[in-house]
């Protein structure tokens, strides 16, 4: 009877230990699997995914407990059934139970590490991110301010400060590569969330900005180089007026002639013309560039402004010089062809003067040959003090330079 109940109490704690290992293998099976699957889940941020691995590891010694006991239970079941096939199924399944819990184990170390890593690549993408995007604000800002060009000094430290940025803008492609290369790694390992639109919404920001800041570089450049030339061609017109000026003054052009004098101040009206063109086309094209900007205070401008207002001067002066000396030369060439006109009369005079002096003339009447030699000789020194007289006029327009205030003849 004793005998019968061991037998009995032997078969009841069989029949328990065989449920206990069937259910504790079932529950680490699923749990494993579970746990496998969640650890290799790749659709979620890192933040949720690390979160999925500390509640795994939290469970983790109870599953090892369970697994301990699977091993206890199984060992049992072996020494106590003389069923082979159950002892080699048991050990087969104890076995193979704990490679997947060993495997389960290194695929959990393995995405710790690499969620680990994703969330390195997440916070060095946003660091990047976070550069760019102040690097990217401070140039909107430089944009935002309105130029102004006083000088071509001031406007060539500008144009450094741009071409600086432009050199910035270079550099800071390294920001969009380290973020692209940091978001792969993410992809990897988990979900990216907004990083890729981050990525491509800051790119096509930098790319608005680069060519804003391309565009104003090139336009400064031009700029630059059209106030070097005007300021050029400022200082040649300049430098042109005062040899002017000095030609006009010379004493040694006053001793010229008048015509001379003439023919050098009508060449002097067309140079004249051709510096003021000088200076209105390169103003003109400096103010292309300027157009969207107060030229009140620019100083290049203004210097063109004065150059024309003394181009235009000097301009008024020499046509009022110009029309006196056209006058005097007029006058003179009129004085000086009223002398050859009184030089033919003296030539007449002369001539009557030797008919009346030959003695053909009148050999019966001396008296009258006498008297027409008279006639003759005073016909000639009438003619002598009128050419004395327009000589003294004409000596006075060449010496003054300006038309005879009362001129002989209208």
């Amino acid at each position: 009877m004793a005998a019968t109940n061991d037998k009995e109490r032997d078969m009841k704690r069989a029949r328990t230990i065989r449920y206990d290992f069937t259910s504790d293998v079932e529950f680490v099976q699923s749990w494993l699997q579970q746990a496998e699957s969640k650890a290799q889940d790749k659709s979620e941020k890192p933040e949720n995914l690390q979160h999925h691995i500390q509640r795994i590891l939290a469970d983790w010694d109870s599953v090892v407990d369970r697994m301990s006991k699977v091993t206890r239970d199984g060992r049992i079941l072996c020494d106590k059934t003389q069923n082979t096939a159950e002892q080699t199924l048991v050990k087969n399944t104890v076995m193979s139970l704990s490679e997947q819990l060993s495997h389960v184990k290194q695929v959990i170390e393995d995405r710790q590490e690499q969620i680990s890593l994703a969330l390195e690549s997440w916070q060095a993408f946003l660091q990047a991110h976070s550069s760019l995007k102040a690097w990217l604000e401070r140039t909107k800002t430089f944009l935002a301010a309105t130029l102004t060009y006083p000088n071509l000094a001031y406007t060539r430290q500008k144009l450094a400060e741009y071409q600086s940025i432009q050199t910035d803008c270079t550099q800071t492609n390294k920001f969009i590569s380290e973020m692209s290369k940091e978001l792969e790694k993410i992809i990897c390992a988990c979900h990216p969330g907004d990083l890729p639109k981050m990525l491509s919404d800051i790119e096509q920001e930098k790319v608005e900005v680069e060519k804003q800041v391309q565009e104003r570089t090139g336009l400064l450049a031009e700029l630059a180089e059209e106030w070097e030339q005007c300021d050029k061609k400022i200082k040649e017109v300049n430098s042109w007026l005062e040899k002017a000026r000095q030609t006009l003054e010379s004493p040694h052009g006053k001793k010229k002639s008048l015509r001379d004098q003439l023919n050098v101040r009508e060449k002097m009206l067309a140079e004249i013309a051709i510096q003021k063109a000088k200076v209105s086309m390169s103003i003109e094209k400096l103010e292309v560039h300027l157009k969207d900007t107060s030229t009140e205070d620019n100083q290049i401008i203004a210097k063109g402004k004065a150059v024309l207002h003394e181009l235009r001067s000097l301009n008024g002066a020499v046509t009022v010089q110009t029309k006196t000396l056209e006058s005097s030369v007029t006058q003179l060439e009129h004085y000086q062809q009223e002398i050859q006109r009184l030089k033919s009369h003296i030539a007449q005079a002369e001539q009557q003067l030797r008919i009346a002096s030959s003695p053909a003339f009148s050999p019966r009447d001396h008296k009258k040959q006498l008297e027409e030699q008279h006639v003759c000789h005073d016909k000639i020194k009438h003619i002598q003090e009128k050419i004395a007289f327009v000589s003294e006029r004409i000596k006075g327009i060449i010496q003054r330079g300006t038309p005879d205030p009362d001129p002989l003849y209208s």
